[in-house]
């Protein structure tokens, strides 16, 4: 509870504008995640604590805080309650899936030495394609994937139909650079 206590008072105030609310959100909790890997291991592997934490009487739930403070973003965007808890869940399973990959040095550039090599010591005519990425794949760093993949998730949920005119910006470059 106490992680969960964190990364709600990490949240900040609402800029009523959806799309800069959950990107500094899920941006905010990635880092949080990466600093705190053991928590984000246990949440991975342990469903029960995902959101909702064991309080004594009287205490504040922070997981319940969060929960509320994502969704009220999403409904505050004009999306359905479909829509908002779809969101709420692509949005927690691919923040924490990416700092998941960091923290468990999964990145390609955590291992460019080794993807280098591996990818020189094949024939180029054979393996054409990969040569032709090798140098830009063996850098590949988290913060890097994680931006282009928030974008492209953003840009395919701000595509949804909603129910009431939002505050709302154009869609975003999807590749990075």
């Amino acid at each position: 509870n106490l992680y969960f206590k964190v990364r709600v008072e990490r949240l900040g105030l609402l800029s009523g504008i959806w799309r800069d609310d959950i990107e500094r959100h899920a941006t905010e909790i990635y880092g949080l995640m990466k600093e705190y890997g053991g928590v984000l291991r246990y949440l991975m592997s342990h469903n029960r604590f995902r959101i909702f934490q064991q309080v004594g009487e009287g205490e504040t739930d922070y997981g319940m805080v969060y929960m509320n403070r994502l969704a009220e973003i999403f409904r505050a965007g004009g999306f359905t309650a479909e829509q908002s808890a779809l969101g709420f869940h692509l949005l927690s399973q691919y923040v924490m899936s990416s700092a998941y990959s960091e923290v468990s040095h999964q990145l390609p550039a955590k291992h460019e030495k080794y993807i280098l090599g591996r990818i020189r010591a094949t024939p180029v005519e054979q393996f054409p394609a990969s040569h032709f990425f090798a140098e830009a794949f063996s850098k590949l760093d988290g913060d890097t994937a994680f931006a282009a993949g928030l974008a492209i998730l953003l840009n395919g949920i701000e595509s949804w139909p909603r129910t009431a005119p939002t505050k709302t910006r154009r869609p975003r470059k999807t590749r990075p650079g």
